[in-house]
């Protein structure tokens, strides 16, 4: 069962506000992403709030070797006012077209 931990920091609070950025650096070096793994941060999405990403969608692009799951931050975790990378509806749409392209281009270079 996830268990939810909400934390109260308070920059400035008697060791400095530079010292509170460095801790919530550390706090969110390792965080989960849909497949429930621990990754860096820096390594992952956040889904694009405006272009969530339908589980059907993700499914697909898992059968078509392509798996965003593991490249996504989970949904559950909030991390305010952090500007990252995103994906989204759109995204997914555009590498879905991008595998069958390549395939079908294969396929017509197999059979000339």
């Amino acid at each position: 069962m996830p268990r939810t931990l909400n934390l109260a920091v308070i920059a400035g609070d008697g060791i400095g506000p530079e010292v509170v950025d460095e801790a919530l650096k550390v706090l969110h070096a390792a965080v989960p992403n849909q497949d429930g793994d621990l990754c860096a941060l820096d390594k992952l999405y956040i889904e694009d709030p405006e272009e969530l990403i339908p589980a059907a969608v993700l499914d697909v692009l898992e059968t078509v070797g392509s798996p965003w799951r593991g490249d996504l931050l989970r949904r559950d975790v909030v991390l305010p006012e952090y500007k990252h990378q995103q994906r989204g509806l759109g995204d997914a749409s555009t590498e879905i077209n991008r595998v069958l392209k390549v395939r079908v281009n294969a396929a017509d270079t197999l059979e000339s």
